[in-house]
């Protein structure tokens, strides 16, 4: 094994030294709570006191596979994550690949396309902003607009 160039050797503890961090956070915020989390699924862990948990072992896993809202639960996510995904990931890339063909009217679509999404954290921006408005401040007498839930509005009102 041949020895290790000084410039090498610095390179690879600069690497390693921009690794660390996010090593340390991935070990405390995702290993050890998930160690901890599957230690815990194997006990009747009262969470007022814990001193007097008791070791069930694979019984919970048993009863939560006989529940019938975790079954619908699995076959929700199965179906999310094998369809719903890959189907919007390829609307995005079709959307993505449709604003960079030079095709009539294009500059229409892609000014709709940038646009919607701030369009609609403007129209948040409003609600909120009218809920705010709405609730009384002590230091305000003033008179503010009262707001009514979405089945008590009629339209043209």
């Amino acid at each position: 094994m041949m020895k290790m160039s000084r410039l090498r050797l610095k390179e690879a503890l600069a690497g390693y030294g921009f690794i660390l961090p996010a090593l340390i956070l991935l070990t405390l915020f995702g290993f050890i709570p998930l160690f901890l989390a599957g230690y815990t699924s194997l006990y009747k862990y009262p969470l007022v006191n814990p001193a007097r948990r008791e070791f069930l072992g694979f019984a919970n896993y048993v009863h939560a596979f006989q529940d019938e809202t975790l079954r619908i639960a699995f076959v929700n996510t199965v179906y999310y994550a094998l369809w719903q995904i890959p189907m919007q990931t390829l609307l995005a890339l079709f959307l993505a690949l449709l604003i960079q063909k030079p095709l009539k009217g294009i500059a229409f679509f892609r000014t709709g396309y940038s646009v919607t999404p701030g369009k609609h954290r403007e129209n948040r921006y409003v609600y909120v902003r009218k809920a705010q408005d709405a609730t009384p401040s002590p230091k305000s007498p003033r008179k503010t607009a009262q707001l009514r839930p979405r089945s008590t509005i009629k339209a043209g009102s």
